[in-house]
């Protein structure tokens, strides 16, 4: 039993990695459209910021290898990357606004999620910064 489970992990790994692979591929085509209007709901649904959080996330890596790519010539790309960009910063700021609402409610659980997630972000020290000063305005 143990060695079928690790042949069935073993095909559905590579299998996982592939379908991941193409969701982000469809959330590239999404930044690569013309205009500023995505059309996926992930990005314009407050209820899946945490997914769409770590989706940005690879994008946003992926936006740094097609910046660096490109050297110093316009690309193709630049408007995808620059659209990857702001709904980064987006993303980021209601992460730490959330952040910031979880510890007026004293929701450490939720706080702990959200620092976990923003702890991939440029923004995480913002995140303790904010922690540490909402704290001394308690004490």
């Amino acid at each position: 039993m143990v060695h079928l489970g690790d042949q069935l992990e073993s095909v559905n790994l590579p299998r996982e990695r592939a379908s991941e692979a193409a969701t982000l591929m469809r959330h590239l085509a999404d930044f690569l459209q013309p205009g500023t209007i995505l059309l996926s709901d992930l990005f314009r649904e407050k209820e899946k910021l945490f997914e769409a959080a770590e989706v940005i996330q690879k994008l946003q890596t992926i936006a740094q290898d097609l910046t660096n790519a490109g050297g110093t010539s316009p690309s193709k790309f630049d408007g995808a990357v620059k659209k990857i960009n702001q709904k980064y910063d987006e993303i980021e700021r209601m992460l730490i606004e959330e952040f910031v609402s979880a510890q007026t409610r004293e929701d450490h659980e939720r706080m702990k999620t959200i620092a976990h997630i923003l702890y991939n972000f440029k923004g995480y020290s913002q995140c303790v910064d904010l922690f540490i000063e909402q704290s001394q305005r308690v004490c």
